[in-house]
């Protein structure tokens, strides 16, 4: 019997991997508009705000990519970010390799970090998880400020050197701005056709019903472990853009703060909504750099966080589902509506049924 319903199941999630998504194109469409664009009319400053701000926002993205999709809420994703950038630093800065060894070699030891700390963290759940990656991340952040022989320790790295693509060095802002959008584009692309393959499904299901995925033969901490390890891909791959923008890598990367901004905008985009992530990094970046600017200005005094707290308190308030959240509240508000009067979904017909009774969706 279970052999039936799996079957049943796995047909189901070929036929809904098989769904479009307008949304991926559009919002892949304006990204690269920006890209082709925004250097034409933005000043320095403003390309180098919208850089960082994409930075954070892939790390924003592969958060809301384990919470989101995952069902794991982890406080680990900046460890991934300071280890790809400490490898670039050291690699590139103190040993002299090239950026054609270091990056790959950058990524692949975010993905490493991420799958060891997956071994430790996806046996627990929900209050434990997280707690469990908060104590990984200072971990992390402990042997960064003492191992001062090779990280350099509170001081870090400095002086990394940005490298040349296609005869445009990546010190510059427009050319480094040009890449990150590329890289966060085809990132978001990337996960998001992930998503709707049967493996991507399967994830979403075990998020939801983790016991009966697992009655059902599903090995949940199998799949549990490889979205970490695909999450420290992207924290890497947004560690080795953040390294060559900031020039400098610090046991900073790994504190509390740092984690926070991040938690931040992918709670202000929408946890469960990948292009939420990237457009809360931006969202968030800007806001932090406005706020601050304008409490030097009328105050003279660069401790912001009380305005912006009270900011995202509000905005966490009205839009508890985060910015790219307000649609799918919208469109459930909808559904209730035409169920009530129509005694039907909006098809007009009875909805496909799961195994839980509800549609097949991928957010």
């Amino acid at each position: 019997m279970h052999t039936e319903i799996r079957t049943s199941l796995n047909e189901r999630l070929a036929d809904a991997a098989r769904r479009g998504n307008r949304r991926d194109v559009t919002t892949a469409a304006v990204l690269m508009a920006l890209a082709v664009l925004y250097p034409l009319l933005g000043t320095t400053f403003q390309l180098q705000l919208l850089t960082s701000g994409l930075i954070t926002g892939m790390v924003a993205m592969s958060f809301s990519l384990l919470a989101g999709f995952g069902g794991m809420v982890s406080l680990a994703q900046m460890a991934f970010y300071g280890m790809a950038a400490y490898v670039v630093g050291i690699g590139g800065h103190d040993m002299g390799l090239p950026a054609l060894l270091t990056v790959p070699l950058a990524v692949l030891s975010a993905a490493v970090l991420a799958g060891l700390f997956g071994l430790i963290a996806v046996r627990s759940s929900g209050i434990y998880f997280l707690i469990m990656t908060l104590a990984l991340l200072q971990m992390f952040f402990g042997v960064a400020m003492q191992w001062q022989t090779v990280t350099g320790g509170y001081n870090g790295v400095a002086g990394i050197q940005a490298p040349e693509v296609a005869g445009f060095s990546l010190g510059d802002a427009a050319p480094l701005y040009l890449v990150t959008v590329i890289v966060a584009a085809a990132s978001y692309l990337g996960l998001r056709w992930l998503l709707r393959t049967p493996f991507g499904l399967t994830l979403q299901g075990i998020r939801d019903r983790p016991e009966r995925m697992r009655a059902l033969g599903f090995r949940v901490q199998l799949h549990r472990w490889l979205l970490m390890v695909l999450s420290g891909v992207i924290a890497g791959l947004a560690g080795v853009l953040g390294v060559y923008y900031h020039g400098v890598v610090s046991p900073d990367v790994a504190g509390l703060t740092a984690s926070l901004i991040v938690v931040l905008s992918a709670l202000v985009g929408g946890v469960s909504s990948l292009v939420g992530g990237l457009i809360g990094g931006i969202l968030v970046t800007v806001l932090i750099s406005v706020v601050s600017y304008l409490m030097q200005q009328w105050f003279g005094t660069s401790h912001y966080w009380t305005v912006v707290g009270l900011i995202f308190v509000v905005v966490v308030k009205n839009f508890p589902n985060g910015i790219f959240g307000v649609d799918a509240r919208t469109r459930r508000v909808l559904e209730r509506v035409l169920t009530r009067w129509t005694g039907a979904g909006p098809g007009g017909g009875e909805r496909a049924a799961t195994g839980n009774g509800t549609s097949p969706q991928t957010r």
